[in-house]
């Protein structure tokens, strides 16, 4: 019995739709042009002409307006762009996802040091990163402890990191979100040298 393949479909990007040219019905538009200067209200017939005659195409931008706002434009490159760029936004989101990171009060410092790392490589790809230290049992009566983790996390990081979201309670955790400063990433393969360096010295 053969399997099902099962494809992840493409996500739908919305393609900017709006009357054109003879689709435009109102007498009078308010005129832009290309360069979006204002050339003032005129009869639509008048304003298809100087489309036509700048081989370009009519284009309704603000349809509520009264007049309607219309601009003179290369339509197809005007969508063309307006999908592109979409795109390419998307792309960007879903490139600076955010990550987690889960620390305990009591997490050893071996252990802290290989989820700094983790950290580190987090944002070298520009991630955002949520870092929480969950209480378990009665450790939710010693709040401050998880409190100076993500203390000591800011102050590890405070080269590299905006501080998006304070570090405060939510349940029985502590956390805090981070995001990487857009003109400094760090080099973590130079992070993992400095580690096993100090680590050979102790």
């Amino acid at each position: 019995m053969k399997r099902k393949r099962y494809t992840k479909r493409a996500e739908k990007i919305e393609v900017p739709v709006a009357r054109t040219n003879k689709e435009i019905d109102a007498k009078e538009v308010r005129l832009l042009k290309e360069d979006n200067s204002q050339y003032g209200v005129i009869a639509v017939q008048e304003a298809l002409k100087m489309a036509e005659e700048a081989e370009l195409d009519l284009v309704e931008i603000f349809a509520k307006a009264n007049p309607p706002v219309c601009k003179i434009m290369n339509y197809s490159k005007y969508v063309f762009d307006t999908t592109k760029k979409k795109i390419q936004a998307r792309k960007n989101v879903k490139q600076a996802e955010q990550k987690t990171i889960k620390l305990r009060p009591n997490t050893s410092e071996g252990d802290y040091e290989i989820k700094k790392r983790k950290i580190f490589e987090f944002l070298e790809k520009g991630h955002r990163i949520k870092i929480i230290v969950w209480f378990k049992g009665r450790e939710i009566t010693h709040q401050e402890l998880g409190m100076e983790m993500l203390n000591k996390v800011k102050a590890d990081l405070e080269e590299y990191v905006r501080i998006d979201d304070e570090p405060k309670l939510e349940g029985r955790q502590v956390m805090m979100a981070i995001a990487p400063l857009a003109n400094k990433k760090p080099n973590t393969k130079k992070e993992n040298t400095e580690n096993i360096e100090n680590e050979q010295n102790a």
